[in-house]
């Protein structure tokens, strides 16, 4: 029995599958975040197709036409020329032509530029579709093992510790999986201030997806893993789980587990501020860090 794909038949899926760009209607298209493999046939043929492609890196998406075998007038669409770049969308579209837009990599919009054009282009009556395909966000959460529903998807965690505490204080004690992204070199810090910020939950960490060196760290907030940092990562963030009153010895050993990870009283107090009174957790803290100081 055969079990290959043939050129042939790859030909006569697209002719009869990925239909041609609409005219007048705005293509968000999304591409692979980093195995080639993943480019949907519609996005192939939209890509090449489209009478007018804008793309957040005119280098990247060049690269990706180059492995369709096409090269085309590319122009750029980014988080620095996005506004002044309405004016040029709209006109396509009220001239009837079919407009595309691509990132760099994963969906259109998922913390790349685009949403100032797309409302544009609603507000203006113009039909916005979208191609589907990879998703850095939803390949993680999926990965993680953890409750897909409800889930929230952050963006970019914020860089500095109070912005971020702002930025997770609506959610931080909501029963839902939370999804961040992360730039290299920044993913260790990041767990440290999640694990101050969120509490000790279960915690996956997803690097170079669907790259040869796809790599998924899984752990709690409270043990940060030795982590490879090049290239960008995906955090997710299991829901909180359900409280248990911690108090006596049970209160004492979690104390002491702590402890012996290397954290104080003050971080013991606000990881375990869930199942038991901060106050109390902090004093007890001191108490037992002196004691095993002496030890």
């Amino acid at each position: 029995m055969a079990t290959g794909l043939s050129g042939d038949a790859l030909v006569e899926l697209a002719a009869r599958s990925a239909s041609a760009p609409e005219q007048g209607v705005l293509h968000l298209i999304a591409t692979p975040i980093g195995h080639l493999g993943d480019l949907t046939l519609r996005a192939a043929r939209c890509l090449v197709e489209v009478e007018t492609l804008y793309c957040e890196d005119t280098r990247v998406t060049a690269k990706l036409l180059g492995a369709l075998g096409a090269r085309r007038h590319l122009i750029s669409l980014n988080e620095h020329n996005e506004e002044a770049r309405i004016e040029a969308v709209l006109a396509d579209l009220d001239a009837g032509g079919s407009v595309g837009i691509a990132s760099d990599a994963g969906t259109p919009l998922l913390s790349d530029p685009g949403a100032r054009v797309v409302q544009a282009a609603i507000q203006a009556g113009h039909r916005v579709t979208t191609i589907p395909g990879a998703s850095a966000a939803l390949s993680a959460l999926v990965l993680s093992g953890f409750p897909a529903a409800p889930s929230l998807f952050l963006g970019f965690a914020a860089r500095k510790r109070g912005r971020l505490a702002e930025q997770l204080a609506p959610f931080a004690r909501a029963p839902v999986t939370l999804v961040l992204f992360e730039a290299p070199g920044r993913v260790t810090s990041l767990l440290e201030n999640l694990s101050e910020l969120l509490g000790d939950r279960s915690v996956v960490v997803a690097r170079e997806l669907t790259k040869k060196h796809e790599t998924m760290y899984r752990g709690r907030l409270s043990q940060v893993p030795e982590l490879n940092e090049r290239g960008e990562m995906v955090v997710v963030v299991a829901p909180p789980e359900p409280a248990l009153a911690l108090e006596g010895e049970r209160l004492d050993q979690e104390i002491l587990r702590l402890i012996e990870q290397g954290h104080r009283p003050k971080s013991i107090a606000k990881l375990l501020a869930a199942q038991a009174d901060q106050r109390t957790v902090y004093a007890r803290s001191v108490e037992l860090r002196a004691c095993s100081q002496r030890e």
